[in-house]
């Protein structure tokens, strides 16, 4: 059973930097090799944790994990490597691994389910392959899901899905920045996906399918967005106005991207996307103090547990789950 008001969940999407261009419809400027998502976000992030002594969930994108000679993302066969010990590091730490797809397609939920599930499975293999670990997790691209998408979810071999950000603020932000980039000729490659989505439940259901569903925090507050990037927009003024609102959450699941540790200093982040991702202004030391704050405080009084030990823990007969 999960008990109530006594559990943080922690969790970093790792969206390489390539998919921030797309989002803006900008032209990626840098190689996967020199990816700052990969080469700081992510190592800055593990030692965050490991200085804060809590365990998180890393949602990996498994072609930043294969050659282009593969069908895979990364030229470089020592990066790939690199990434892969990287990835093996999460789970000596203590940190699942789960899947975030195989190729991060925002129009994934869009697909057939033999084409959803071609991805999927081959997302859990090359995860499995890597950490020796099963992955039993997933996150959606984009937040998106459909009812193929939720099937190919469960025939991967995953008991949790943690794919829905209930904020219809964020989904009205992320919609005028489509809506930006489509009127001046620089259409997202994200896609609006589903309208009712941002309007589900706070709390862990199940779909009528039966895959649980694990959603994302949010500040009870007009259900403001409780993520990383959202935490940085805050500022100081958020910890003291909007965390003691979260605090009072039953149970939290806190998103954050490894990009939220990047900053434009760092090489192979150019001034175009700067432009358009305001936090990346915000220098990586301030942001890294926020997060300390909210994490710390947030996590007074809570048992600090990875998303797979939350769904392990969640007992069918013993806990209400209400079924979308």
């Amino acid at each position: 059973m999960l008990a109530s008001g006594d559990t943080i969940s922690v969790n970093v999407d790792i969206d390489a930097i390539r998919f921030y261009y797309g989002i803006h419809g900008l032209t990626n400027c840098t190689s996967p090799e020199s990816d700052p998502v990969w080469n700081f976000g992510v190592p800055r992030f593990l030692k965050l944790f490991a200085e804060l002594g809590m365990s998180a969930t890393f949602f990996v994108v498994a072609s930043d994990l294969v050659s282009m000679s593969d069908g895979g993302a990364v030229q470089d066969l020592t990066e790939v490597k690199r990434r892969r010990q990287l990835v093996r590091s999460m789970v000596a730490q203590g940190h699942e691994v789960a899947s975030h797809s195989f190729g991060h397609s925002y129009a994934l939920s869009r697909k057939s389910f033999q084409d959803i599930n071609a991805d999927l499975q081959r997302a859990v293999d090359i995860l499995y392959e890597v950490t020796g670990v099963p992955i039993i997790g997933f996150r959606a691209p984009g937040y998106n899901l459909s009812p193929s998408l939720i099937d190919a979810i469960e025939k991967s071999g995953a008991i949790y899905s943690s794919s829905r950000l209930p904020s219809p603020p964020y989904f009205v932000a992320k919609w005028l920045v489509m809506l930006k980039g489509a009127l001046i000729g620089q259409p997202s490659r994200s896609i609006i996906g589903e309208i009712a989505s941002p309007f589900l439940s706070r709390r862990p259901y199940r779909h009528r399918e039966g895959l649980l569903e694990l959603p994302m925090s949010v500040i009870p507050l007009l259900r403001l967005p409780a993520i990383g990037t959202f935490f940085t927009l805050y500022g100081d003024r958020g910890i003291d106005w909007l965390l003691p609102h979260l605090k009072q959450e039953n149970w939290l699941n806190l998103e954050f991207h490894a990009i939220d540790l990047v900053d434009r200093s760092d090489a192979g982040v150019t001034q175009n996307l700067v432009s358009r991702q305001p936090d990346l202004s915000t220098s990586m030391t301030q942001k890294q103090s926020l997060f300390t704050n909210w994490l710390l405080e947030l996590a007074q009084g809570r048992s600090n547990q990875t998303l797979k030990e939350v769904a392990n823990n969640i007992d069918r007969s013993s806990y209400h789950l209400s079924k979308f």
